[in-house]
């Protein structure tokens, strides 16, 4: 019986080292494709590599959410365009090593692999696509090689920091990670692990790339330079960001340009602003606004309302107002056409100012002062009151 018991214990033994060998190997083993038409990639310890020479393949990309960028996508047909080969390995790439002899890195390469860590880019490499490396949020550090002279739009957005061969001839990063063209008067991307809360944009920044800055969580208080004319969507999803100041010279601020940016609070307008876009300020937290005399054009929506809020059943009791130096302005009459308070200021007001015609009071009198705002007020409130009363629950007759 022992020599039984003892035999059984080695063979257990045996076995159990045998299946430890076979998961090691498991684990250490090697997947691989093609990525190219003369590229390889492999996957092994963590570390995607690839080989050969010549462009990458272009994939398909999310762009920040199918929701922004589905019309796009039809559109040029890139519904059609494959996902990366190496999608399935997503969350064990920590690390990417691109060869010598690699020109390109293809679209949405690797949007959205949080994993990764670091990346290794060739003297060989000339163009990196649209959103190759976007929304890597662990990735920071990557160095660009002299030889690349194209960046695609979203290359980086949403992810770390970048440096500079101080030989490219198109680029050049700044010290907080910042990517400019090489004559800095465009900013390209502004990356999400600076933690600093105030950033001015140089003065000279002529243009800032799509969604440069979108997505820093970090970021409280941004200065526009009057070199910037004109605003673009670069600002959108500023989760932490509560006030912009324009300076003088920037005369258009673009649609969309601050969409999403949920804690906005505060915006000082330039005076020689001419046009406020499309939804430049939808989806904020403003509740006032003060527009110089020299704008001529607000396109719709400077907000949006929530409606998921039962206070829309009020619709004259808005917290938001608008107020100008002139009553004979574009303010005015953009007020008046969607039933906004309108106030004529000496200058631009005080937050003392700010909080008085935010009162409670300041929006009765307002409503006060036209009757057909009173019947829809009266109307709103009957209404409300009947629904609250619905909601209260029937009382259980005593037994």
């Amino acid at each position: 019986m022992k020599r039984f018991l003892a035999g059984l214990l080695t063979a257990v033994l045996v076995f159990g080292s045998g299946v430890g060998t076979l998961w090691t190997l498991a684990a250490d083993q090697a997947v691989s494709g093609t990525c190219g038409d003369d590229l390889t990639w492999t996957l092994q310890d963590g570390t995607l590599t690839i080989r050969g020479t010549g462009e990458m393949d272009s994939f398909v990309t999310s762009q920040f959410g199918t929701h922004i960028w589905v019309k796009h996508v039809s559109m040029t047909g890139r519904d059609s365009w494959p996902t990366a080969p190496w999608n399935g390995h997503a969350d064990e790439i920590r690390a990417v090593v691109i060869d010598e002899g690699v020109t390109t890195v293809g679209s949405g390469a690797f949007e959205y692999y949080d994993s990764i860590r670091t990346v290794t880019l060739p003297q060989t490499l000339t163009r990196i696509e649209r959103s190759a490396f976007a929304c890597c949020s662990n990735l920071d550090g990557v160095l660009i090689p002299r030889s690349v002279t194209q960046i695609d739009s979203l290359a980086f957005g949403g992810s770390g920091g970048v440096t500079v061969d101080a030989e490219n001839p198109a680029y050049a990063g700044g010290a907080d990670g910042v990517l400019y063209t090489k004559d800095h008067t465009c900013l390209l991307h502004y990356p999400i692990t600076n933690k600093q809360k105030s950033f001015s944009i140089p003065d000279g920044v002529t243009s800032v790339d799509y969604f440069a800055f979108a997505f820093c969580d970090s970021l409280q208080h941004l200065t526009v330079p009057g070199s910037l004319n004109k605003t673009s969507t670069g600002f959108r999803y500023l989760s932490a960001l509560q006030s912009v100041t324009f300076e003088k010279g920037v005369t258009e601020i673009g649609e969309h340009a601050f969409y999403g940016c949920g804690n906005l609070r505060r915006v000082d307008l330039p005076d020689g602003l001419k046009k406020i876009g499309f939804g430049a300020f939808a989806d904020t937290a403003l509740d006032h606004l003060h527009i110089p005399s020299s704008l001529t054009q607000i396109d719709w929506l400077l907000r949006e309302p929530d409606l998921s809020k039962e206070d829309v059943i009020f619709p004259y009791l808005q917290s938001f107002y608008i107020c100008s130096d002139t009553a004979d302005c574009a303010a005015k009459t953009y007020a008046d056409r969607h039933q906004l308070r309108f106030y004529v200021c000496d200058g631009k007001h005080d937050d003392k100012t700010v909080r008085a015609n935010n009162s409670l009071l300041s929006k009765i009198l307002y409503v006060h002062g036209n009757s057909e705002r009173e019947t829809t007020l009266l109307s709103a409130l009957i209404a409300y009151v009947g629904y609250r009363l619905k909601t209260l629950p029937i009382p259980h007759a005593a037994a």
